[in-house]
C-alpha cells in the first residue's frame, strides 16, 4: 500500500478532477434545459444532496476503517450480495471509462483531429491512462496535484476574457418557473457528482482519514465554485442560446479573442488543457475499477488487471454509432450511479446498525 498513501489535499484534487472530466463542456447546456437561469440554483441543490451521500458513505467507511467497500458489503451482507454488488460497481466505473474515452475522442476528432481515425484515439488514451494505474494511486494522484493549478489557470483566463462580453441580465428573472424546474435540475446535477464515488474505496489509502469530512466539504464547495462560475460566464455571453451548443463551454474558449491578439485560437490551449482534465478523469475510474476487481480476486495489487480490462473499455466504448448515442451510455450510468453510491451505502449502514457489525 506504500504507492496508495494519499494526502488529504490530493483527494480533494481528485474529487474536482473526477467529476469534471467530461461533463464541464456541456455541463451550462445541461443546467440550461433543466431550470433555465435558475441553473446556479440547481448546482447548489445538487451539490447540498451530494455532500448527504458523501457522508452516508464516510460514515459507513468510519465503522470499518481499514476495509474498503468490497470487503466491509461481503462482510454485511453475506459474499454472495456484496460481490454482486461490487461487480456492479466495477461495471460502472468501466462504463464510465468507456464514455469518458468516447466523448474524449469525439470531441478531438471534431476540433483538432478530424482525419484520425476515432479508433486510434479512443486506443492512445485507453493504453496512457492504463499504464499510469499501473503505478498506483499516489503516483497518479501527485501527477493530477501538479496539473490542477495549469487547469485552474486555464479556466480562469477564459473567464476573464468573457468578461466584456457578458450580459448579467440573462441570468433574469429568477424563479420565473417556480421551484419545480430547479429541484429537477438539482437533483439531476446531484448524481452528475460522481466522484463522489472515490469514498467508497479512497478512504482508508488516506494519510488522513479522520479529515475526510472536511475533503467533501472543500472539495465540493470548490467544484461549486467553479462549476458555477462557468455556468454563469456562458449563459452570460450566450444567454439561452446555450442550449444550442453541444459543448458550449468549448464553443465560449472558440468564440473569445484575447485582447491584443496575444493569443490566437484560444479554444486549442483550453482543448489541451482539457484532454489533461479529462485524462486525469479517466485514470481515477480505471484505477477503481482495477482496484475493486483486484480486491473481489483476493489481489493485494491492481496493476495485473489494468490492461484485461482495456479490450472491455474500448468495446463498449465503440458501441456507440454517434455523439447523440454516446448519451445512452450516460443513462444507464446515471441509473446504476444512483443504486451503487446513493441507495447501497445507505441500506449496508442501516443494515450494519442493526446487525452491530464493525471492525474494531
Amino acid at each position: 500500500m506504500e504507492n496508495d498513501r494519499i494526502t488529504s489535499w490530493q483527494v480533494i484534487v481528485l474529487l474536482i478532477s473526477v467529476i469534471n472530466g467530461t461533463r464541464l463542456l456541456d455541463l451550462p447546456r445541461i443546467l440550461v434545459q433543466d431550470a433555465g437561469p435558475d441553473g446556479w440554483l440547481s448546482l447548489f441543490f445538487g451539490h447540498i444532496l451530494a455532500v448527504g451521500a458523501a457522508f452516508v458513505m464516510i460514515k459507513l467507511a468510519q465503522r470499518f476503517p481499514r476495509l474498503t467497500f468490497v470487503e466491509y458489503s461481503r462482510r454485511i451482507i453475506g459474499p454472495f450480495l456484496g460481490t454482486t454488488i461490487c461487480l456492479g460497481a466495477v461495471f460502472l466505473w468501466t462504463l464510465i471509462s468507456a464514455r469518458i474515452i468516447r466523448v474524449f475522442a469525439d470531441v478531438l476528432k471534431l476540433f483538432v483531429f478530424p482525419r484520425t481515425p476515432i479508433e486510434v484515439i479512443m486506443l492512445m488514451m485507453l493504453l496512457l491512462s492504463l499504464y499510469v494505474v499501473r503505478n498506483g494511486l499516489e503516483p497518479m494522484a501527485r501527477t493530477m496535484e501538479i496539473l490542477f493549478p495549469v487547469i485552474i489557470l486555464t479556466i480562469g483566463l477564459v473567464v476573464l476574457f468573457a468578461v466584456p462580453e457578458l450580459d448579467l441580465t440573462n441570468l433574469q428573472p429568477v424563479l420565473a418557473k417556480g421551484l419545480g424546474p430547479v429541484i429537477k435540475g438539482g437533483m439531476r446535477q446531484a448524481l452528475e457528482q460522481r466522484g463522489i464515488k472515490l469514498f467508497l474505496l479512497v478512504i482508508p489509502f488516506m494519510l488522513a482519514p479522520q479529515r475526510v469530512g472536511t475533503v467533501v466539504f472543500l472539495g465540493l464547495g470548490i467544484n461549486y465554485f467553479l462549476q458555477v462560475i462557468v455556468f454563469i460566464v456562458t449563459i452570460g455571453v450566450f444567454g439561452l442560446h446555450t442550449e444550442d451548443f453541444l459543448w458550449p463551454v468549448s464553443m465560449l474558449a472558440k468564440f473569445l479573442a484575447v485582447p491584443g491578439g496575444i493569443v490566437e485560437h484560444l479554444e486549442i490551449i483550453f482543448m489541451i488543457i482539457w484532454v489533461t482534465a479529462a485524462s486525469a478523469s479517466l485514470m481515477v475510474n480505471n484505477y477503481l475499477a482495477c482496484t475493486a476487481l483486484a480486491r473481489l480476486a483476493g489481489l493485494s495489487k491492481q496493476y495485473p488487471l489494468a490492461f484485461p480490462l482495456a479490450p472491455i473499455i474500448f468495446f463498449i466504448a465503440l458501441l456507440p454509432d454517434s455523439i447523440v448515442a454516446t448519451e445512452s451510455i450516460l443513462l444507464l450510468e446515471r441509473m446504476l450511479g444512483f443504486v451503487i453510491a446513493w441507495i447501497t451505502p445507505a441500506l449496508l449502514l442501516f443494515i450494519a446498525w442493526i446487525r452491530g457489525v464493525k471492525d474494531v
